[in-house]
């Protein structure tokens, strides 16, 4: 358990350092390990566009929230609740349980 809080405050850490944010637009899809994934356009507030992959299945032309480093735009993400807070949040929670249960036992 204490690997899942673990991964779950790593992951919390990375999706907050994306401080930048705006809109991107799913501009194709490209196979990546024999999956499809949607290619995602966005424009930093600088001015300069950048592409990445995202890991949701969107249809070409469809426009998506985004986050991203402002000190390097090359790691972003698709902006979605469950990918930046839900799940780092329950992988945390499983690390309170545990906690408790060890507490509560020992």
């Amino acid at each position: 358990m204490a690997q899942m809080g673990g991964c779950g405050v790593v992951w919390l850490v990375r999706v907050l350092r994306l401080r930048g944010r705006a809109q991107g637009t799913v501009v194709r899809e490209a196979p990546s390990d024999g999956i499809s994934c949607a290619v995602v356009s966005f424009v930093t507030a600088d001015g300069v566009r950048f592409e990445f992959e995202g890991d949701d299945g969107r249809p070409t032309g469809a426009t998506v929230p985004v986050r991203y480093d402002e000190h390097d735009p090359n790691r972003a993400r698709v902006d979605t609740f469950e990918g930046s807070f839900f799940l780092p949040a329950l992988c945390f929670f499983g690390v309170l349980v545990g906690v408790a249960l060890i507490v509560a036992t020992g």
